[in-house]
Parts: C-alpha cells; sequence; structure tokens
C-alpha cells in the first residue's frame, strides 16, 4: 500500500509537476477479454528516474497503481486489478492478464527528471467478442418474368439482420465480398439491424458483425427464410401446365393415329386374302367344268 510518505512525495510530484515542461505521447492499445497485455515503459535500469508514477485515470480523477520516488517502493493494486496485473521492476511495465471491459481505460507512466516530466499514455481498449447476428425474415415479395427459368429462380425476398451492440460494432451485408450496406451506434443499450431485399437467389449473401478484434459471418439461407410463396408455385404450376398438356395432346394425337394406321392396315391384308381365296375357288370351279 501507498504509505502517508510516498503519498507526500506524490503531492509535491504533481505540484512541482505544474511548474515544469511536461511531454506527453499517447499510444492506443487494443485488445479482446480474456487476453494479456503489456504496457511498455521504454525503460531500462540504467534509465530510471528518481521519480516514476503509473497512474489510471477515471474519468477527471487519476488512481496511483504505483509509484517509485527516490529508491521506495509502494504499490496500490485495488480490487479490480488484484491477481491480474504485475509490474516489471526492472522495465517499469505493467503486465495485464484475464482483460475484461472494465480495464477500459488511460494508463500513464510518469518520470521526472531535473526540471522534465515525461509522461508516456496508454489508452486501452478491451472489447468483448462481437455477438453473432441473426437474420430473421421481413416480407416476401416476389417478381416473376415471362420466361421459365427466370419464373423459377428470380425472387426478390425482405430480410433483417440484427445483433446486439457493443463497442464499436460494425454490421453489414455483404454480396460475393462485397460490402453493400453497414451501420453501428455509440448506444451501448441498443440493438443494431440492417434491412435487405434481396436481388437474386443466385447470390451469396453474407451478414457481417465486426469489432476491431473480433467478427461473425452468418451466410443467408435464401431457401429457408425466403421459400417460394403460394402465388409462385401457382405461377409455376400454370406455366408447367401449359407447356405439358400440348406435349401429352400431341402425344396422345400421334398414338390414335398410329393404332388407326394399324387396324387399317389390318383390313385392307384381310380383305386381300378373302379376294384371293374367292379368286382361287373360281377358277377351280372352271377348272372342273371344262373338265
Amino acid at each position: 500500500m501507498i504509505n502517508f510518505k510516498a503519498g507526500l512525495h506524490f503531492i509535491l510530484f504533481f505540484f512541482f509537476s505544474g511548474l515544469c515542461s511536461v511531454e506527453t505521447e499517447v499510444k492506443t492499445v487494443s485488445k479482446k477479454e480474456g487476453e494479456t497485455v503489456s504496457l511498455h515503459s521504454h525503460l531500462t535500469g540504467e534509465q530510471t528516474s528518481p521519480h516514476i508514477i503509473w497512474l489510471f485515470y477515471t474519468g477527471s480523477s487519476k488512481k496511483i497503481i504505483a509509484q517509485l520516488n527516490r529508491g521506495e517502493f509502494a504499490s496500490n493494486y485495488s480490487e479490480r486489478f488484484r491477481d491480474r496485473l504485475q509490474l516489471d521492476r526492472q522495465t517499469w511495465s505493467l503486465n495485464f492478464s484475464n482483460l475484461n471491459s472494465k480495464d477500459t481505460g488511460v494508463y500513464s507512466i510518469q518520470t521526472i527528471t531535473n526540471v522534465k516530466i515525461t509522461e508516456l499514455k496508454f489508452y486501452l481498449i478491451v472489447y468483448s467478442p462481437v455477438p453473432k447476428p441473426v437474420i430473421s425474415h421481413i416480407t416476401l415479395r416476389h417478381s416473376v418474368s415471362r420466361s421459365l427459368p427466370s419464373a423459377v429462380c428470380r425472387k426478390s425476398c425482405s430480410v433483417l439482420c440484427s445483433v446486439r451492440n457493443e463497442r464499436e460494432v460494425v454490421l453489414s451485408w455483404q454480396k460475393e465480398g462485397e460490402t453493400l450496406n453497414s451501420t453501428s451506434s455509440p448506444d451501448l443499450n441498443s440493438t443494431l439491424s440492417l434491412p435487405l431485399e434481396t436481388e437474386d437467389c443466385s447470390a451469396a449473401y453474407t451478414c457481417v458483425a465486426e469489432n476491431p478484434v473480433s467478427n461473425q459471418t452468418v451466410p443467408l439461407n435464401t431457401e429457408e427464410l425466403c421459400p417460394m410463396s403460394s402465388d409462385l408455385s401457382k405461377t409455376r404450376n400454370y406455366i408447367l401446365t401449359a407447356v405439358l398438356i400440348p406435349v401429352v395432346v400431341i402425344v396422345v394425337i400421334a398414338c390414335v393415329g398410329f393404332i388407326i394406321k394399324n387396324q387399317k392396315s389390318k383390313e385392307l391384308e384381310n380383305t386381300g386374302k378373302y379376294v384371293t381365296v374367292r379368286q382361287t375357288g373360281i377358277l377351280r370351279g372352271v377348272w372342273h367344268y371344262r373338265i
């Protein structure tokens, strides 16, 4: 814990810092929940200043994490950092483990030498893994062309992709890898939603939710979410019927013609045999008569 003497030194440190020139550098570090991170001070043992302090900014106030004042070291790891934060006494780097979204904030290491203060700030952003978006069906509207292939394949379907909003989440619709539209919101208590009206059932649509450290992709299943409507089914049946009926009529006519022709051929054949038999009998009678 930081004792009274160290606290007094800290107050004097900030008093003199107001009279000294301050050089500040800011770095942004992005991490995902559960990961580890090291905030490097870029100091070595030989470069160690008589006065070093690590701070955590919470709104307009500052909290001391650790400090070194003329060889006296003091630390104050609060409950939120306990067992997850370590300070390297050689490089004065902060090492975090098992990060969570509450660790997001500004961390600062300040060093003072003579009349010069150097401050290195880290803006640590801890992101939650982006949630998986959900695609739902809104309405179904079909457009049928005159030709059969278009009537079977082409359809227009309205769907909605939604995801729980979190820090810097962007929701977008993509077609064949190309972004069609996207949306985001600073309101972390809201739900991001993005509608889409498909153009062609043969195209591959995907809904993508992403933040700087993760992403989730869900493909649009047109067969499941955009089934063929009853009107389109009736239209398709009408078209198939209009095509099949002439074919069936032609086949029936051909079969009937073939049967009639076959019957006529048999009748002609039987008639020819009867005439031949009659003629043969007449000739025999004549022959007998002559004898």
